[in-house]
């Protein structure tokens, strides 16, 4: 399908320390990712990451502001994923993840990509 999601607020989503429950999430869309898009979104306070890319190409991520989140903030899933842009987001206040996800999510990026 098809995700476009702009001028939105998420506060308070995602849950902590279940794989795929973020508050914006590309999921395994492949090509598809073409015609979507996260732009200009607040994602405050999240307890878990604030957008996932997983199995999808040419997304378009801009200008979104993740604050107070729970983990990697702006984060790309497998490294498989291509073609995506991220552009102009702004995270500040990683907080560590201390169990059930990825090792690194003890030390948290805003912006983190799989090797």
């Amino acid at each position: 399908g098809i995700y476009r999601i702009e001028n939105a607020e998420f506060f308070r989503m995602g849950q902590q320390g279940e794989l795929s429950r973020y508050p914006i999430h590309f999921h395994v869309s492949q090509y598809f990712g073409q015609w979507c898009y996260a732009k200009h979104n607040s994602i405050h306070h999240s307890f878990q990451r604030a957008v996932a890319i997983h199995g999808t190409d040419y997304v378009l991520v801009k200008g979104n502001v993740g604050f107070d989140i729970v983990g990697h903030m702006f984060f790309i899933e497998t490294g498989m994923e291509k073609y995506n842009t991220l552009e102009g987001n702004l995270g500040v206040g990683a907080i560590p993840l201390l169990s059930g996800m990825l090792e690194s999510d003890q030390e948290p990026a805003a912006f983190w990509t799989a090797a």
